[in-house]
Formats: C-alpha cells, sequence, structure tokens
C-alpha cells in the first residue's frame, strides 16, 4: 500500500485503521477516479483560419469562459459548452496525441491552450476587438485535478494553490481573478490585462511567466500596482464602449479622410509656387491682413472651390491655436521637405534602375555672399518606352572651402547621402576649368580617379568654347577696341533711365515693323553674349548714334557725359569699326581666299548706305629707316590701309582661333572619343559595306578603362555583327528622322523669338525652332534606343553595356548654370536668410518640376514629422 494518498496527505505515524479510513472517505480521490481528464475534450483536428490579408484574426473556435459549477461533483470541465469541440472515443487521449494525429499541424495555430499563449498573443497583431473578445472568454484557470499529473507543477517543494483564482477581501467575499490565467506548455501564470493593455509590463507577468510558487503573495502585489490597475480600467472602459467603436473609427476615418483632402490642395498650392520659383510668405500672414503671402492667399483662392478647405480656414479663424494648422511656417517647410524627398526618391530610383551614372558639378556665390556647390547627377532614364538621357539637380550644399580634398570630402557626403554607388559604377564627371575641379595632383577629378579610375574626367566644352571667344576677341587691338567701346555704351546707355527710354522710342519710330531691343553687355558668362552684343548694335546702328547726338544736346551741361557720348561716336563712325564688326559677325565662315574681300565689300556697302559720314581707314606714313651696312633688302612696309587690316586684324583673327582650338580641344581624352565616334549611323553603314573598314585598335581605349563591364574581343564581334543588321531593326522600331545637314537656323534670322523685356545678360538666348517632335538619327543615343527597343540586351549584352555607358558620359557641365540662374531667382536679395535646408528642397522642386508627383507618398513623408500630424492624416488602429 501507498504511503501517500491521491490529495497529498502522507502516512507518515498514522496506524492502519486510520489509514484505511482516509484513504476511503477523501473526496479529492473520488472526484479524480469520478473524472474524465481535461484532455479528453479536445477535438482532434481543431478548426483555424487566419485572415491573409489583413491583419486581423478570425477565430473558429468559440471559448467559454469557465465558471466554478454549483455542483461539487460535476467538474469544471463538463460544465463547459465548447461548440467545436466534442469528447473523442478514446477518452485516454492527451492533448500531444492530439495533435500528434492531427492530419494539418498548421491549422492548430489558435486552439484552445494557444489562445491563452502568451508567446502566440504576443506575436499576433491582434486588434482591439479580438483581445476583448478573448478577454470576455475568461481567462484559463484550471483546477488541479484536471491537469494531466493529477496536481499543479511543483519547483522547490512548492506548487499552485486553486484558492489563488480569488480575492479575498477584508469582509470575506471572495472576487475571482479574471485576469490571473494559466499557460499549460510552461505551467505558468500571466496577467492578461497587462499583456494585453499594460504600459509599463512587468516581464514576469506578461514576457517570462509567474512560477515562484514559494511567493504566491506576489499575485496580490501585482493586482495592487499602478500598471495593473491601469489596464484593469482600460479593460473594463473598453468592454463597455466597445459597441461604440465602430462609429468612433467611421468618425475619425472620415475626419481624417478630410484632412488628407486639405492636405492635397496644400500640397497643389506648395508645387505651384515651387515650380514657379515663387515666395511663400509674406511680410504679415494675419487673417486680417490684406496680403497673406503668396501660401495663404492662394489657400484662400482655392478655399472658394474646395468646401473642406473653405470649412477648415473658418475653423482656423476662429479658434486659433485650439485647431491644427497645416498652413503655418513650420508646416509649409514641412511640406516642401516632404516634396523633395519624394523627388530624390523618385531620382535615385533612377538612378538605381540605370546603374551607371555620371556627375557634373560647379559652384557659385549666391546674393548672401555664400558659396553654392550645385551636384548633377547624368543618366540614362528606362522610365518611358525609348531610353532618354536626364541630368536632374540632386543636391545643392553650401560649401565654405573650396580645396579639392574638400570639395572631395562634400562629395563623399552627397553619395553616402543618397547610396550612390560611385566607387564603382561612376562612369564620368565634368567640370569647369577651374584648379580645384580638373586640377592633376590637388583637384576634385584626382581625388576621385584614385578610387574609381573609371570616372573618366572631361574639361566642360561650353568652357573650353567661352575661353576660345575670349581669346579670340583680345587677339588685336582693334578686336579689344570693339568690344571694349561696345561694353561702354552698354554701361553709357544704361546707367540712365532716360537715356533708355529715348534709344528704345528711337527704334519705334525708325524701324515700327521690327521688335524693340535693348543693348547687350559682353563680360558675362554666356556663351553667346559677344555674338548677341555685336548684332545689336550693328541692327540699331543708327538708333544709336541718333541717342548719342541727343545726349550731347540734352546733357551739355556735364563735360563727362558730352566727352564719353563724342568719343563713342567719334570710334562708331569709323571704317575700322565697321569692318571689325562685320569680321567678327562671320568670323564662322573665314574659311577661303576671298572670303575678306566678300566682307570688306560688306563693310563698305554698310557705310554708304548709313546717312552718317565715316572716318576712313587711316593710311599709314611709312617712315624711313637707316639701312645697316649687312642689310641687303630694305624693310617691307604696308602702306595700303586695306591690306594692313587684312593682315594685322583679319589674319591674326583667324590664327588666334586656329591656335586656341587646338589648344583647348586638344586632350588626353581623344583617344576614348575616337572610340566613341564609332557608335554612330554612318560608320555603322560603312562597316557593313567593308567589314575590314573597322579599325584594329577600335575600342581598345574604351575596353581599357571600362574593362571591368566591356571586353575587347566581344566589342567589336557584336558591333560587326550589330552594323548588318542595325537599319533593319531601325525601320522596324520607327523613329520621326531629321536631317540636321538640310535644315539651316540662323540666329539673325529669329529676332521675333527674343524677349523685349528681358535685358542685360538675361538675354543672349535665342530659340531656334521647336523640333521636339523630330528625331536626330545621328546621335549615340539613337543607337542606344534601337538597341534596347529591339531587345537587343540579351543578344548583344557587351554592346549594350558599351552603348549605356557611352551615352552616359558627359560632354559639358553647363546643367550646373542653369542650376545657378534657377538659383538667382529663388535666393534674390529679399531671400538672403532663408536657411539650406529649404534653398535645397525648393531647388529641387523649380529645377525638377517634370517629375511626377505622387500625393500619396507626400502625405506619408509629411506625417513622419510629427506624432500629431501621424494622429490626424495616418489612420491607426489603438493596440
Amino acid at each position: 500500500m501507498d504511503d501517500t494518498c491521491l490529495c497529498g496527505k502522507k502516512r507518515l505515524s498514522l496506524n492502519s485503521t486510520n489509514w484505511s479510513r482516509h484513504v476511503i472517505s477523501c473526496k479529492k480521490k473520488k472526484i479524480c477516479f469520478g473524472n474524465s481528464s481535461i484532455k479528453s475534450f479536445f477535438k482532434v483536428p481543431v478548426a483555424c483560419t487566419r485572415s491573409t490579408s489583413s491583419n486581423e484574426t478570425k477565430y473558429d473556435v468559440e471559448m467559454n469562459k469557465f465558471e466554478k459549477p454549483d455542483n461539487p461533483n460535476t467538474t469544471i470541465a463538463n460544465s463547459v459548452e465548447m461548440n467545436e469541440f466534442e469528447k473523442p472515443d478514446n477518452p485516454n487521449t492527451t492533448i500531444e496525441n492530439s495533435r500528434e494525429n492531427s492530419d494539418k499541424p498548421a491549422d492548430l495555430a489558435f486552439d484552445f491552450i494557444n489562445s491563452f499563449d502568451p508567446k502566440y498573443l504576443l506575436n499576433s497583431n491582434l486588434t482591439p476587438e479580438d483581445k476583448i473578445a478573448i478577454i470576455n472568454k475568461g481567462a484559463f484557470q484550471p483546477e488541479k485535478n484536471e491537469l494531466s499529473e493529477g496536481n499543479y507543477p511543483q519547483e522547490h517543494g512548492h506548487r499552485f494553490k486553486t484558492e489563488y483564482y480569488y480575492r479575498i477581501l477584508p469582509s470575506g467575499e471572495r472576487i475571482k481573478r479574471e485576469w490571473l490565467t494559466f499557460n499549460l506548455r510552461n505551467n505558468r501564470m500571466y496577467c492578461l490585462y497587462c499583456l494585453f493593455f499594460g504600459k509599463n509590463k512587468q516581464y514576469a507577468w506578461t514576457i517570462e511567466g509567474f512560477h515562484a510558487w514559494q511567493r504566491l503573495y506576489d499575485i496580490g502585489i501585482h493586482e495592487k500596482t499602478a500598471a495593473h490597475i491601469n489596464a484593469s480600467i482600460i479593460v473594463k472602459m473598453k468592454i463597455h464602449c466597445l459597441p461604440v467603436l465602430p462609429q468612433i473609427y467611421e468618425c475619425k476615418r472620415l475626419q481624417i479622410a478630410e484632412n488628407r483632402e486639405i492636405v492635397n490642395s496644400l500640397i497643389e498650392v506648395t508645387l505651384f509656387l515651387g515650380q514657379h520659383s515663387l515666395p511663400f510668405r509674406g511680410h504679415r500672414e494675419g487673417w486680417d491682413e490684406k496680403n497673406k503671402g503668396n501660401f495663404k492667399d492662394l489657400t484662400v483662392l482655392l478655399s472658394k472651390f474646395s468646401p473642406a478647405l473653405a470649412v477648415y480656414i473658418s475653423k482656423l479663424q476662429t479658434k486659433g491655436k485650439s485647431e491644427v494648422n497645416f498652413l503655418s511656417w513650420r508646416r509649409q517647410n514641412q511640406l516642401i521637405s516632404s516634396i523633395a524627398k519624394c523627388i530624390k526618391t523618385s531620382i535615385n530610383s533612377e538612378i538605381k534602375t540605370s546603374k551607371y551614372f555620371s556627375i557634373s558639378i560647379d559652384t557659385t556665390f549666391d546674393s548672401s555672399r555664400r558659396e553654392q556647390l550645385a551636384f548633377i547627377i547624368r543618366y540614362v532614364s528606362f522610365e518611358e518606352p525609348s531610353p532618354l538621357i536626364k541630368e536632374r539637380l540632386l543636391s545643392l550644399k553650401e560649401s565654405p572651402q573650396a580645396k579639392g580634398s574638400q570639395l572631395f570630402s562634400l562629395f563623399q557626403d552627397i553619395c553616402l547621402e543618397n547610396n550612390l554607388k560611385w566607387k564603382t559604377m561612376l562612369v564620368g564627371q565634368s567640370y569647369d576649368g577651374a584648379n580645384n575641379m580638373r586640377g592633376q595632383y590637388q583637384g576634385l577629378q584626382s581625388f576621385i580617379k584614385e578610387v574609381n579610375p573609371a570616372a573618366m574626367y572631361t574639361w566642360c566644352y561650353a568652357h573650353r568654347l567661352n575661353l576660345i571667344v575670349v581669346q579670340v576677341t583680345s587677339s588685336s587691338p582693334d578686336s579689344v577696341n570693339l568690344f571694349g567701346n561696345i561694353e561702354e555704351l552698354y554701361n553709357f546707355i544704361s546707367s540712365s533711365k532716360k537715356r533708355v527710354a529715348y534709344y528704345e522710342n528711337m527704334q519705334k519710330e525708325k524701324h515700327p515693323t521690327v521688335r524693340v531691343k535693348r543693348l547687350k553687355r559682353v563680360n558675362t558668362t554666356r556663351w553667346m553674349s559677344y555674338s548677341m552684343a555685336l548684332q545689336t548694335v550693328l541692327s540699331t546702328f543708327d538708333v544709336i548714334i541718333d541717342t548719342l547726338e541727343n545726349i550731347k544736346i540734352t546733357e551739355l551741361s556735364d563735360f563727362k557725359v558730352c566727352s564719353k557720348a563724342n568719343g563713342l561716336i567719334d570710334f562708331l563712325l569709323t571704317e575700322r569699326f565697321v569692318v571689325t564688326a562685320v569680321c567678327y559677325n562671320k568670323i564662322k565662315n573665314m574659311r577661303s581666299d576671298n572670303v575678306f574681300t566678300k566682307l570688306y565689300d560688306e563693310a563698305v556697302d554698310f557705310v554708304s548706305k548709313s546717312e552718317f559720314e565715316f572716318t576712313p581707314l587711316p593710311i599709314k606714313r611709312s617712315r624711313r629707316k637707316k639701312i645697316m651696312s649687312d642689310e641687303i633688302n630694305p624693310d617691307h612696309v604696308i602702306t595700303d590701309p586695306k591690306f594692313e587690316y587684312k593682315v594685322n586684324t583679319y589674319f591674326s583673327t583667324v590664327d588666334a582661333a586656329i591656335i586656341a582650338i587646338k589648344e583647348r580641344f586638344h586632350s588626353t581624352g581623344q583617344h576614348l572619343l575616337r572610340d566613341i565616334s564609332l557608335f554612330s549611323t554612318s560608320r555603322l553603314r560603312q562597316t557593313k559595306k567593308d567589314n575590314s573598314s573597322l579599325p584594329k585598335d577600335a575600342f581598345d581605349t574604351f575596353c581599357e578603362i571600362y574593362c571591368n563591364f566591356i571586353n575587347s574581343s566581344d566589342l567589336k564581334r557584336e558591333y560587326i555583327q550589330y552594323s548588318n543588321s542595325f537599319f533593319e531593326f531601325e525601320e522596324s522600331v520607327g523613329f520621326h528622322k531629321i536631317n540636321i545637314h538640310e535644315e539651316k537656323y540662323e540666329s539673325e534670322n529669329s529676332e521675333d523669338n527674343e524677349d523685349e523685356d528681358n535685358s542685360g545678360e538675361e538675354e543672349g538666348e535665342t530659340i531656334v525652332g521647336n523640333k521636339q517632335y523630330l528625331q536626330n538619327v545621328g546621335t549615340l543615343l539613337h543607337l542606344f534606343q534601337v538597341c534596347h527597343k529591339s531587345g537587343l540586351k540579351n543578344v548583344f549584352p557587351c554592346l549594350y553595356d558599351a552603348l549605356h555607358i557611352a551615352s552616359t558620359l558627359p560632354v559639358s557641365s553647363t546643367t550646373p548654370e542653369r542650376t545657378f540662374s534657377k538659383l538667382k531667382i529663388i535666393k534674390n536679395r529679399l531671400r538672403t536668410t532663408i536657411s539650406q535646408e529649404r534653398l535645397e528642397d525648393l531647388m529641387l522642386i523649380s529645377c525638377e518640376s517634370d517629375i511626377n508627383i505622387n500625393n500619396e507618398h507626400v502625405i506619408k513623408y509629411f506625417s513622419e514629422f510629427s506624432t500629431v500630424l501621424k494622429k490626424y492624416l495616418i489612420l491607426t488602429l489603438e493596440r
């Protein structure tokens, strides 16, 4: 006979009679033998579904709250009504056996036991309704006789006691602890309320589980803590408010939808102002002010057509700070930053798709005398069906130091900020001729090439051409006098409004059918400034002389003004000026021996048609020079003024132009350009006719530089094969063709395209026609487009990458110059205190206005600035 009863009592010193009486009368023993195990009430396959389309969990299991039965002889298990659970045929079947016998173990993810498993509940994305439903079903509180071992687990000689399911009040009343739940997996207790709604959760009651059975009084301590009381209050409030929650959520959803509609309108206002480089704020922005700034005024204008916006503005005016303000200066900055972030994300996405990219960098001083660095990135975009080359402003940073090493550090920071793989995917770089940029040892390009030798440097060809123009215009005394006096003429007339008005009125009087022009500056960074300034003087020559004569008469008292006017008139009314002006106006046609004669005849014709009297070319007197004893032939003295001008001015100008072109356009990259020149339709046609016409060293330099991407032998083979089928693919793809050699657009015939409101250095750009609907079939990009649209990437992979890299290489760094034109508009004299972050964001919006903006993404970025914005713009369910 055992010395221990099923109830846990030991025999010790009891005699056999008393011990047998105890065993016969033991109530707990009768309950154990008379009741079935709780495991027998579990259905073998437990039905469970879990939604995959949302975060909500759907339950098929009905879990009824455990209640203590009135009849003590009736087991708790028999008193539980379980719709989904049925008693199996074998009463000895355990939970583990039923789990092993299940055909689909994965379907047991949410069974009767797991519903109270904290690890499962913590990992489940339950809604408040789900949590309250579990709490309403009741905590899992089994009796010890319902467990597999017939008692609670023992640790260190102690075990849990059933009476701790209840709390004894001082009055003797017993209150059930509805929050206390038992987990059969690890045989530990948990607090269900703190697990779901506790803020300062105790690790022992929510994560690890309580199992210090020797300190069961800690249960009473826990339920008196502030964290548990707060969680219990939340539970009770949610239970009573649960029927109202759907209505609350619906109202919240409608309010958020209305707020998003308002912010959508504000995004459109921000885009309009940013893309047009307009200021946002006014001097005074109160609602009582007549002029509240462009942002608020446009918002008020839109409110006339948007009821939601009109109601919101009226609330702001009446409630003031108690209403969340989407129109404040801080919200304006956040909207601008959100749009700029959306633009940057779009650009970075295109760069990631393109893989290869090149950069152009330039610096300038803004209106506050701070040096700004424009970071331009060039890549091939595949967003359209046909690849397009794009140059985008990616960043605008202040550069207080201009040394090559410091610019390199700033370059690295920008690449890191935008996740650019410049060490492997940067294939080209283009800057101007400054030493800190193009220096061979301490320039920015040298630091980059030390890390990435494939990043070929290109000295901007536009800057080179401008240097050639400057060098040619300073090649002779006559050219220096010509352009120096044109600049002096501009300063002299433009310095007085009265003189400018008279100059314009005389144009209207003498040339009523011609658009009014203004004098142009010469010393600007515009590439066409010399040509435009000279053309303006020649086309309005008579008006200029009349204006200077009028200045002499009307401003006779000012001897300085009269002296300057006389000097300019004397210079302009000379044949030397006319001949020099005509020569430089037609300098691109100086290619034959009889050109000078034609130009000189044109100058003579100009003089004869003019109503003014011109000073002829001076005849130089020949000086007699003493002939030394060893000299045989005397010095030849040029006495003909025409021939003297031809030798000293005309020939020197042509020689200077030839020498400057050779010096400026001769570089170490000529071999690379020679290889790239093979990517043209003419060379493909020639190679198709005769494959041997391809040079033996073709693409050697190109493949040597980009050896990580291109194989030389494969490229030559694919090039020959591509030339044999290119023209067939070109016809099948179809392009609008234009022959650039058949159409000539002369700048002097495009006077109607000039803007009469422009003046000074803002002028100088001539529109030669709209040809956006046409495609030049002779460009490198055209070959790449045909290859891409024909799906030849997998057929000619090496040629495809070569065309891709060659299209990405920069030719000039003029895009930063255009960026600085925007900078001058945005950061004008009235906005010198603008912050660097706001300036960069506004520059991105203004320069990259063609990028489509997704307002939903902007609202998402906008809501991340504060929890208040997230509350008013993002619909989230409370957990």
